[in-house]
Parts: structure tokens; sequence; C-alpha cells
């Protein structure tokens, strides 16, 4: 019965790891199409490879605004867009993603250790 709960763990670790990276591998390929990165990570990260395929064949989304913007508007975007890329460059979006990952992996990883343990 040991032998059982060893290869469990073994596979819930894996399967664990191959979440964390196809949430990744989602999230880049969503920023590529324009989309959502939010919406990469969570098809990657629960529905694996077919959520990567789901996200590559989805539709890319328009980058471009349709309309002619006025001057005003267009330094207002500039703003805003330099704004954004300061936040970005102090604090990038990708150490908290890594640091919640990690944390959410490692603390799934020890209640499991901990439930086989009683069994």
């Amino acid at each position: 019965m040991g032998d059982f709960y060893q290869i469990l763990k073994a596979y819930i670790f894996i399967l664990l790891i191959a979440m964390v990276v196809c949430g990744y591998i989602g999230r880049y390929l969503a920023i590529e199409k324009g989309r959502d990165k939010t919406e990469g990570m969570l098809f990657g990260a629960f529905l694996g490879v077919i959520g990567l395929l789901i996200i590559a064949l989805l539709p890319t989304k328009n980058l471009q605004p349709s309309k002619e913007l006025t001057e005003e508007e267009k330094k207002r975007l500039e703003e805003a867009k330099l704004k954004a890329q300061d936040w970005h460059n102090n604090f990038p979006a990708w150490v908290t993603w890594t640091a919640l990952s990690a944390l959410l992996f490692f603390e799934l990883y020890y209640l499991l250790v901990k439930l086989c343990d009683l069994l």
C-alpha cells in the first residue's frame, strides 16, 4: 500500500509541474495573439495541451484602434503607455506569477504528503 502512495505523490508532483509549465506557455501564446494573459494561463494550466491548442487556434485580437484618434487622444494614450511601461519595468508581472505558482505548488505538494502519511 505504501508503494501506491509513493506513485501517487510522484504523479501529482509531475502533474503540478506540467500545470505550471503549460500555464506559462499558454500565457505566452495569449500575449502573442493579443489576448489577455490570464486567459492564456488558465487555459494552459487547467486544460494542458488541449488548452494550448485552443489558445493557438483562437483568432488574434485586433490590436489597432478602428477609428482615427485625435492629437489629444494620441497624447493621452502615449502617456498611459509610458506610465504602464514604467510600472512594468519596476515590478514585472512574471515575478508575481512565479512566486504565486511556487507557493501554490509547494503548498499542494505538502498537503498531499501529509495526506498520504495519514493514510
